[in-house]
């Protein structure tokens, strides 16, 4: 429960962030050039964390898939090693 409260609290303030700031601002990344407001930029920035929390998530997750399908492969030839 608490974490669903401090997500409303974070929903609310990024809201409140974003009806506040309505201004656009002139940005450049590299070679592009544009204009777009600092709310825009807060949920570019938050889609693009999650995005990259959801890859790096599912590449660990894999990962120790992997390891644990190796222990139990090697658990089980021991086994049968021993037990003929």
């Amino acid at each position: 429960m608490p974490a669903v409260v401090g997500g409303l609290l974070l929903a609310a303030a990024l809201v409140a962030f974003v009806a506040q700031n309505t201004d656009k601002v002139a940005l450049q990344f590299l070679w592009i050039d544009f204009h777009t407001t600092p709310g825009v930029l807060v949920l570019a920035a938050l889609f693009v964390g999650v995005a990259g929390a959801v890859v790096a998530g599912a590449v660990v997750r894999r990962a120790r898939r992997i390891r644990l399908n190796e222990r139990e492969e090697l658990e089980r030839l021991r086994a049968e090693r021993v037990t003929p």
